[in-house]
């Protein structure tokens, strides 16, 4: 097993954020993680990369403890991710911010190019290699975040709503690199996601959250079926 959270807890005061959730991620395996605003998909993702410090429960990494690592740490262990809101080193260039996630798995400045060069002909971005990232439009700063996270080189994979605010165009195309993700030889990939059409397409199981809780999991078609979820999230009218 890749990843394995039992009891997962966070709370914020008196807030409960996430609250005993349970999940496992296979090799292999796209693993979607839906639910409304606020139902601690984004919070999980803090917690399993060490921004934030469980107040209960275990992370287990290639069955490796990891609560209590730091995000570089864990990083270097194999997981990465992206973030809802993309800050790209804005004074660098596309091919110096890729460099930077490249240099948690090389030493020379030489071999960081190399690598990020290879990611950055993978997601298409390889001609704008020499633009400042502040220049990209916002689809191309989303696959710039996605990029410097591959250059990582990661076994587990993290997206958070890599597809907001894309258009169909640009959603189909990331679509089309999330889907060749193993052939960078990531083992598998979570992703975090409201456009339920791409979601459903690229997920083999699917995890629903809602206030914290796990309410549901299995394939989408199941998913989409269930009452509970329906109710929570996905509404009559997409059932």
């Amino acid at each position: 097993m890749l990843l394995e959270v039992r009891k997962l807890t966070k709370y914020f005061g008196g807030l409960g954020a996430v609250k005993e959730v349970d999940l496992h991620i296979e090799e292999g395996e796209i693993v979607g993680l839906i639910g409304p605003n606020g139902a601690g998909k984004t919070t999980l993702f803090n917690l399993i990369t060490g921004f934030y410090r469980p107040t209960s429960g275990t992370i287990r990494f290639l069955g490796e403890d990891i609560v209590g690592l730091k995000p570089h740490d864990i990083c270097q262990r194999g997981i990465t991710r992206t973030f809802q809101v993309v800050k790209p080193l804005s004074k660098m260039t596309v091919l110096e911010n890729v460099m930077v996630g490249a240099f948690s798995r090389v030493i020379s400045k030489e071999e960081a190019r190399q690598a990020a060069l290879q990611e950055l002909e993978f997601t298409g971005l390889l001609p704008k290699k020499d633009l400042l990232a502040r220049s990209l439009t916002l689809e191309e700063r989303k696959r710039l975040e996605l990029t410097r996270a591959l250059a990582t080189r990661p076994k587990l994979i993290l997206l958070d709503e890599v597809v907001a605010g894309l258009n169909p165009r640009e959603t189909e195309e990331t679509i089309a690199i999330i889907k060749k993700l193993s052939n960078r030889g990531i083992s598998a990939t979570a992703a975090v996601e409201h456009v339920m059409r791409v979601i459903m397409s690229i997920s083999h199981r699917i995890i629903v959250l809602h206030y914290g809780e796990k309410i549901a999991e299995g394939p989408p078609q199941e998913v989409a079926r269930d009452p509970k979820v329906i109710d929570a999230y996905l509404g009559e009218s997409y059932a």
